[in-house]
């Protein structure tokens, strides 16, 4: 193995577990390479710029949007042979540059393509997925995007069930948010587990005791209550989470139910619902944004021609405009 791949839906802790690998020594890419910080993750996402094109490319073939809806893996399929080798080449272009140091890589837009992605990071990344309770994932969201509670759920449901099915079987490190963020050690368990498995010296990079200092528990700004989980959690969701949160921090082998490796149809129909509705609100934004940009044009360009129109060469010219057009209508 070269490193580590971050699984996990959007807002479940994916980027302070990335953080904590780079503390480690793990390398994520150049800074100019990723995706920075924004006020939906102030601490920075450490997501490879080149991988998020890739991604968005490919969703976009399946009209899908970034965190909602998952394509189906029949739809997938079909597109490996294409596809694989230019992730194998994202992939061996981050290990190429990471020199004698391990890779930490993290997009959740892998979780909807795992599919695709699986062959090109089976036996040189090893998956450490981000576990955090589904409904903190859900107010993160409504917090951030103002998504409703309902289709939050659907995309947390949609997403982790097809890194469940992918992963089935497969020995894996779990990353618990909860923990993460309320025990340094944990911290320090998790980039042990996934460096164990690093092949040559790879392992001599890594400071694993320096994975806690890239965690605060001030991370942790959504919360939630047991008796709030009968009130919004589908039964199929409530079995998903009981699975997940039961997996102990570090190593593990999935071996989850088989309901529970593929969401139910409502799932896959709200979540899509949602991701259109995210996908209206950029574009309205967008829009927004372009009408900004032309008006400050235009009123610039109104200025710059006032600014003519007043000065003196254009008054001393007025004569010779007039009669270029008295000649013109002869």
């Amino acid at each position: 193995m070269a490193g580590a791949l971050v699984l996990g839906p959007g807002r479940s802790g994916t980027s302070a577990v990335v953080q904590a690998f780079v503390a480690a020594g793990y390398f994520a890419g150049e800074e100019k390479d990723l995706h920075g910080p924004a006020p939906t993750n102030p601490l920075g996402h450490f997501e490879s710029l080149a991988v998020m094109e890739i991604n968005e490319e490919l969703l976009a073939r399946f009209d899908c949007s970034w965190w909602a809806a998952a394509p189906s893996v029949d739809e997938q399929l079909p597109h490996r042979e294409e596809v694989v080798p230019r992730l194998r080449a994202a992939v061996d272009a981050l290990t190429g540059a990471a020199g004698e140091v391990p890779v930490v890589l993290k997009d959740p837009r892998i979780n909807s393509l795992l599919p695709l992605w699986r062959p090109a990071i089976e036996g040189v990344l090893h998956p450490v997925i981000a576990v955090r309770d589904p409904l903190e994932i859900a107010r993160s969201h409504s917090q951030m995007e103002g998504t409703s509670t309902v289709h939050a759920l659907a995309a947390w449901e949609a997403q982790m069930t097809i890194v469940l099915q992918q992963l089935d079987g497969t020995e894996v490190t779990i990353a618990p948010y909860e923990q993460l963020t309320a025990q340094s050690q944990t911290a320090v368990e998790v980039v042990e587990s996934a460096s164990s498995r690093l092949g040559g010296n790879l392992g001599d990079a890594v400071r694993a005791a320096d994975a806690a200092s890239a965690l605060r528990s001030d991370l942790r700004n959504q919360r939630s209550d047991e008796p709030d989980y009968g009130a919004h959690l589908t039964a199929r969701q409530m079995l998903l989470w009981e699975y997940l949160r039961a997996l102990p921090a570090g190593r593990a082998r999935l071996a989850p139910p088989a309901e529970l490796k593929t969401p139910s149809p409502a799932t896959r129909g709200i979540a899509r619902a949602e991701s259109e509705r995210v996908r209206l609100v950029e574009a309205h934004a967008r829009l927004v944004d372009e009408l900004a940009r032309s008006n400050a044009r235009a009123e610039d360009l109104q200025g710059r021609l006032a600014s003519i129109e007043t000065g003196l060469s254009w008054r001393l010219t007025a004569p010779l405009r007039r009669l270029r057009a008295l000649l013109r209508r002869r």
